[in-house]
Formats: C-alpha cells, sequence, structure tokens
C-alpha cells in the first residue's frame, strides 16, 4: 500500500456554532459547507472538518499527548502566540514552552483539541532548544 498524502482531518466538538468562527478567526479556515452536525473547511489547501458529537468525554489537551502541529516560521513564533492571545485562546501556564533553532514552539487551543504550532524544522532530531517562560 502507498500512502499518498493526508486527505484531510476531522474533530469531534461539542458545539458547532461555537467551534466555527473560532476555527475561522484563530486558524483562517474558510468555511466551505455547514451541515446540521458537520462542517467542512479549507484550510490553506487542507480539508479540516468539524463533527458536533456533544455526548463524549472530553478532556483537558494537557492531560493527554493527542494533538496537532501546524508549521510557522520561528521569526513568527511571538506575533502568533500575541494573536492566539488576543483572540482568547488557551495557551500553556505555569511551565515553560519549549522554543529554538528547529524546536517546537507549543501552545495550547480549547474545547479539548491541543494544537501545537511548530517552528519550520530542518532535519528531525536536531534541536537545540531554550526555556521560555510565557504566562
Amino acid at each position: 500500500m502507498e500512502i499518498q498524502g493526508l486527505n484531510h482531518f476531522l474533530f469531534s466538538v461539542s458545539d458547532l456554532d461555537t467551534s466555527i468562527p473560532f476555527y475561522e478567526k484563530v486558524f483562517g479556515a474558510e468555511l466551505l459547507v455547514r451541515g446540521k452536525t458537520t462542517a467542512y473547511f479549507d484550510l490553506k489547501g487542507m480539508w479540516l472538518a468539524l463533527n458536533e458529537e456533544k455526548d463524549i468525554p472530553r478532556q483537558d489537551g494537557a492531560s493527554s499527548y493527542t494533538h496537532t502541529a501546524f508549521t510557522i516560521k520561528e521569526s513568527d513564533f511571538d506575533d502568533v502566540y500575541d494573536e492566539l492571545k488576543s483572540l482568547g485562546v488557551n495557551t500553556f501556564r505555569g511551565g515553560s514552552v519549549t522554543r529554538g533553532i528547529n524546536g517546537p514552539s507549543i501552545l495550547r487551543t480549547q474545547m479539548g483539541i491541543s494544537s501545537n504550532f511548530i517552528q519550520e524544522q530542518g532535519k528531525i532530531g536536531s534541536t537545540i532548544t531554550k526555556r521560555l517562560n510565557l504566562i
């Protein structure tokens, strides 16, 4: 079997009406189709889908390693962090955010879905990190 690429992301959300504007504002996703319990977006050429499921257990993103990671320019980290804070997005608190050449810059979103914003990377495993306390 030869995998040609990733077709789409689908996230389960507890409230579609709250989630749609969140993905539009925070990620710049373009809503393509809205159904009764589903929404489909174009996110920089990737297909992102949301499915409303009210009665399933939700976990705080800090209690699970499950996440989605997006690549950003290292030079954009501070601007992305400030923008997310201004939009009311939950970010890691009380700990350090790993940041450095080829290292991840981690921010947590809301609604039980953790999203990381990762600096552009060179070779996997070649990381030099610096600890920053961002509250």
